[in-house]
């Protein structure tokens, strides 16, 4: 258990690091395919090197239940890459902070279906844990009110729509992630599963990019896309060796609520350090979000 927690910490700390990052890329109002683009292309790269090739040459390429692997991974990655745009998408056309609070909350949707599909156990203490969590989501989410740098004054028609496909597409992504480590006696021998999404992503972008007929990135949007990339995929690792030490507990439906809820500690100390909010109603909300992390790991 220690382990687990170890690196549901460390990738609570990482996830924090790219809410900021992403934070301060929107600031900018760089364009969202353009950006996503470069940082998938460098995911990518960065995944070839990280691929045990030896390994999986002498296996003679044969990997148990690889093509349910495959469309998983892809899937993972593909979901994921567009629950980002539909979020962008959403706060751009309507509230951001209620937005950016429904799609965090998705976490209750890999921790439901791992119960539902999966038969992890679920006690009363894990339910309020995840109330908890949800809490400290929506009272950040009215303190972090503001409007995207692109976003008028007046919600457009639709905003709430996208942004409820966003919570499922983003949910689904999650449990698309953890689905392998449901299988029995089932491993990363060859470390596939963030190259195989890495390859998701960069298709779902690819072809936006093309569809949309958008210009071609700059070099500072390059630069941009080489740190999120790097922040990416050490998240995705350090996420990885969460969900691995937890599914030996028969525990990987927790992961995500943990991980997100760690780094939304992390954000609102951000959030109320760099906005001089320091006050009741964050401190409370870090109170609540710790207890709900407590509780969800209690069995």
């Amino acid at each position: 258990m220690l382990t687990a927690a170890t690196w549901c910490i460390i990738t609570g700390i990482l996830w924090t690091g790219v809410g900021i990052y992403f934070n301060h890329i929107n600031k900018r109002q760089i364009n969202p395919v353009s950006f996503n683009l470069c940082s998938a292309i460098f995911l990518f790269i960065i995944c070839l090197g990280t691929v045990k090739w030896n390994s999986l040459a002498n296996a003679g390429w044969k990997v148990n239940n690889f093509s349910s692997f495959l469309l998983v991974m892809l899937a993972a990655g593909i979901t994921a890459a567009g629950g980002i745009l539909l979020m962008i998408m959403a706060m751009k056309r309507g509230k951001p902070d209620i937005v950016w609070s429904i799609c965090q909350s998705s976490l209750v949707v890999p921790f439901s279906l791992a119960i539902l599909i999966n038969g992890e156990q679920l006690t009363l203490w894990n339910t309020l844990g995840i109330i908890a969590i949800l809490t400290g989501i929506m009272l950040f989410g009215q303190q972090k009110k503001g409007k995207s740098p692109q976003q008028t004054d007046t919600p457009r028609k639709g905003w709430f729509v996208i942004t409820i496909i966003a919570f499922v597409v983003v949910g689904c992504g999650q449990y698309c992630f953890s689905i392998p480590s449901f299988w029995s006696g089932w491993s990363d021998l060859y470390a596939l599963r963030i190259p195989l999404q890495s390859i998701g992503g960069l298709a779902l972008f690819s072809c936006l990019l093309t569809s949309a007929n958008i210009s071609k990135p700059n070099k500072s949007i390059w630069l941009y896309g080489l740190a999120f990339a790097a922040l990416t995929y050490a998240g995705r690792f350090t996420l990885y060796k969460s969900i691995d030490a937890l599914a030996a507990l028969n525990m990987v439906s927790i992961a995500y609520p943990v991980c997100l809820g760690l780094s939304i500690v992390g954000f609102v100390g951000y959030h109320s350090i760099s906005q001089k909010t320091i006050n009741r109603k964050s401190i409370m909300t870090v109170i609540i979000l710790i207890s709900g992390l407590i509780l969800i790991g209690c069995r």
